[in-house]
């Protein structure tokens, strides 16, 4: 009965639950952009304001990238703390989690564009259909 209450497993398990609080905890402070648009345009909005919406989505490529890394190191049981492995996951490469974010948002934007403009010039019944449908929703 003594080896299963090992006080080191249960500090050891716990210490794994805060890293993955923490961790996350500092994915949403990166994502204040995002929850900012959400708080103060709102989730009915995001259509009429798409272009605003996805450039406070950019700064989740480096954030998701950062907990990645981050859970990574928790899985192979090599992390140190919490924000030193996200601060490194986050800074390690940011310009190019940045364009490649930005280029992955400028390319939603360029499909969101034409099916807006194609659903309203020609009348092709799928994309009637979808402006149609956003029109009673």
């Amino acid at each position: 009965m003594e080896e299963l209450f090992h006080i080191e497993k249960i500090l050891g398990f716990c210490e794994r639950v805060c890293y993955f609080f923490i961790v996350n905890l500092l994915f949403v402070i990166s994502n204040i952009p995002i929850l900012l648009f959400l708080l103060f345009v709102g989730a009915s909005q995001i259509l009429e304001c798409l272009p605003l919406f996805l450039l406070c989505l950019v700064p989740m490529a480096p954030a998701l990238s950062a907990v990645m890394y981050s859970m990574n190191h928790l899985i192979h049981g090599t992390e140190r703390k919490a924000f030193r492995d996200y601060k490194k996951g986050y800074c390690s490469d940011f310009m190019q989690k940045i364009c490649l974010g930005a280029g992955q948002m400028f390319v939603i934007l360029i499909c969101w564009t034409n099916i807006e403009f194609f659903s309203i010039q020609l009348k092709i019944l799928p994309l009637t259909i979808h402006r149609n449908y956003r029109l009673y929703a």
